[in-house]
């Protein structure tokens, strides 16, 4: 087990689904064989170790509901946390193109697979994502609203309550992430987007390639593509956040001014950016650490980063009290 970890990336990284073991009783008072049981299985959408995953990207894990006309469509990301739902119509290219601005690494499906070939092939050998037919349990009305429900409250199921494929989708991906991590708690799932047609610019994934906005051509390297070039941020989360930005373009203009009004303070303040850049070096990817620790895999280690990262949170909150850019002034605000 000391080298687990390079076995387990080396078959997650292949498609593969690997079922953690280990001794549920105690050897000393066990009468012969002592007890083992699965207590995890990590897939290619619900691992969380930050040294499994890449730092700069996040690890999505998809699941499709095809209702009729519809189609809803979630995608988590376990390791940190985040939850992103839509619902959108059942053509063939909207599908694609939603999978190919997410890139998820496993996709769920609620139908056979002879009624999805295309978005197989496309998720297969373009994305090479994991694909899973369910048959239909995790997606079943009942268990899906009670799941989405018990997450995010009566108020959430009664704002999209006409919208029943995307509310199926969130749960059969809040089932599966129960099932896989052998938990019921996923409460800290909660950093939620709701997003509807048109909230983004709408590209396919020839574009996106053409465009190379993070990866070239080429080499599928990050140097040279626009967020190689964009990319000065001094936390894997920053890097995140920023390759989502140019992954999800904004087409509201209102938005667009207020994103572009933060970056504008911290342009012509000089002394506030490099305060900011200097208290962001040290610290570590917490919303990954986060992670672990509510999963109980983290170390001494990995409590001290967090420990630390914690303490520099009050020195960044007090510098942004100069800012005046509504985005900054919200990140203060809820720090």
């Amino acid at each position: 087990f000391h080298s687990a970890d390079s076995y387990i990336a080396k078959l997650v990284g292949r498609g593969y689904k690997v079922a953690i073991c280990e001794q549920v009783e105690d050897p000393a008072t066990a009468k012969g064989i002592v007890k083992r049981e699965v207590v995890r299985e990590i897939t290619p959408g619900t691992v969380f170790e930050s040294d499994l995953i890449p730092a700069n990207r996040n690890n999505y894990l998809c699941a499709l509901n095809i209702r009729g006309a519809r189609v809803g469509i979630c995608f988590a990301d376990v390791s940190t946390g985040e939850i992103s739902a839509t619902s959108l119509d059942n053509e063939g290219g909207k599908i694609l193109n939603e999978l190919g601005t997410y890139s998820p690494k496993e996709i769920i499906l609620n139908v056979s697979r002879e009624s999805a070939e295309h978005i197989y092939d496309f998720a297969t050998t373009r994305l090479g994502a994991l694909c899973e037919f369910d048959n239909g349990e995790l997606f079943a009305l009942g268990s899906a609203m009670a799941r989405v429900r018990e997450q995010f409250g009566s108020d959430f199921i009664v704002k999209y309550e006409n919208d029943e494929p995307m509310l199926c989708a969130m749960g059969a991906i809040l089932e599966y992430i129960c099932i896989t991590q052998k938990t019921q708690d996923v409460s800290y799932i909660n950093n939620l987007n709701v997003y509807g047609e048109g909230q983004y610019l709408d590209m396919d994934l020839n574009t996106r390639r053409n465009l190379e906005l993070c990866e070239t051509m080429r080499n599928k390297e990050k140097r040279g593509s626009l967020f190689g070039i964009l990319d000065k941020t001094k936390t894997a989360m920053g890097a995140r956040m920023l390759r989502s930005f140019v992954e999800h373009p904004l087409v509201d203009v209102k938005k667009i001014s207020m994103r572009q009004s933060a970056v504008a303070e911290l342009v012509s303040n000089f002394v506030l950016r490099e305060e900011i850049s200097h208290l962001l070096s040290p610290i570590l990817d917490l919303e990954r650490l986060m992670t672990k620790v509510v999963y109980g895999s983290a170390g001494g280690k990995d409590l001290r980063a967090i420990s630390s990262t914690v303490s520099v949170i009050p020195e960044i909150k007090n510098l942004l009290f100069t800012a005046s850019a509504p985005e900054l002034v919200y990140i203060r605000d809820n720090i």
